[in-house]
């Protein structure tokens, strides 16, 4: 009791303690879909387990923002749903109140010039801006002109599983069943290969795609003055992609490593190889 008694009091602690930081989201819709609306996408992060821990331990803002959604997923606890299925259910009338902050603009929006093809790499969550993109492009082709032309859009998605984790998969197929997407490239790491050798093995990663469509790739980073965009993971997913396209120009345009990693350099410079990623 009376080590006790000379521990500082809780409050003296916690004063010493880092405050918590804002927790960034890329937004994944267009002002023309709706401006008083906000969507974005989140992964609920689980730390391994401790020995001797009973308690499962989650992050705290992505576990706070789960809660508030839970009579979401309540309701469809049989069936296996996804929380993005049923955005357009949430409602935070009768919850607490979430602050945002806006953060400074990072050059990671869409080219001004809409005759200029997107390149878009995003796995898992990374895919959100991208829908907001499409959205934005859906909205502009509307109200153009018949005889308008817009750039071709091209975007590289993967998850683990096909059935459990396509982020957006209804509003991705409309897209390029309309046409704003001009091509739709998915990857799924975790379901089963082929057991037939025959049959050709599926792609796991968005950067094992980006090798297959890498001289279509090229055309459009040389001759249309296309803009690459990756948002995502930086620790893994960033890293490779930016491997991978240096690889595809060395293969593609037959450019020496220092060359191609040059030409990298140079669209970041021009704004046309932009990231939002997070570690």
């Amino acid at each position: 009791m009376a080590v006790l008694a000379d521990i500082l009091h809780l409050k003296r602690c916690l004063e010493h303690l880092p405050r918590l930081l804002p927790r960034p989201y890329s937004v994944a819709c267009s002002p023309l879909e709706n401006h008083t609306q906000l969507r974005f996408v989140f992964n609920i992060v689980e730390f391994p387990h401790i020995d001797n821990v009973r308690n499962e331990r989650y992050g705290v803002c992505t576990s706070w923002l789960q809660k508030l959604s839970k009579h979401l997923t309540e309701k469809n606890e049989d069936k296996e749903v996804s929380l993005e299925s049923n955005l357009k259910e949430l409602s935070i009338s009768n919850h607490p109140e979430v602050y945002i902050i806006r953060r400074n603009p990072t050059g990671f929006h869409l080219p001004h010039d809409k005759h200029c093809p997107l390149i878009m790499i995003g796995p898992g969550t990374g895919v959100a801006p991208f829908i907001g993109f499409l959205q934005h492009r859906q909205h502009l082709q509307k109200q153009a002109t018949p005889d308008t032309k817009f750039g071709a859009t091209w975007l590289f998605y993967g998850c683990r599983h096909k059935e459990r984790d396509f982020l957006f998969r209804d509003e991705l197929t409309e897209f390029e069943r309309s046409g704003v997407l001009t091509k739709l490239i998915v990857s799924f790491s975790r379901d089963a290969t082929p057991v037939d050798s025959s049959e050709t093995k599926s792609p796991k990663y968005v950067q094992d795609n980006i090798k297959i469509w890498g001289e279509e790739l090229c055309n459009l980073i040389y001759n249309s003055g296309a803009f690459i965009f990756v948002c995502g993971d930086a620790k893994n997913m960033a890293k490779n992609v930016l491997e991978t396209f240096i690889d595809v120009l060395q293969n593609i345009k037959g450019l020496s490593h220092e060359e191609a990693k040059k030409d990298i350099w140079k669209l970041r410079q021009e704004h046309r190889y932009v990231e939002d990623v997070w570690t």
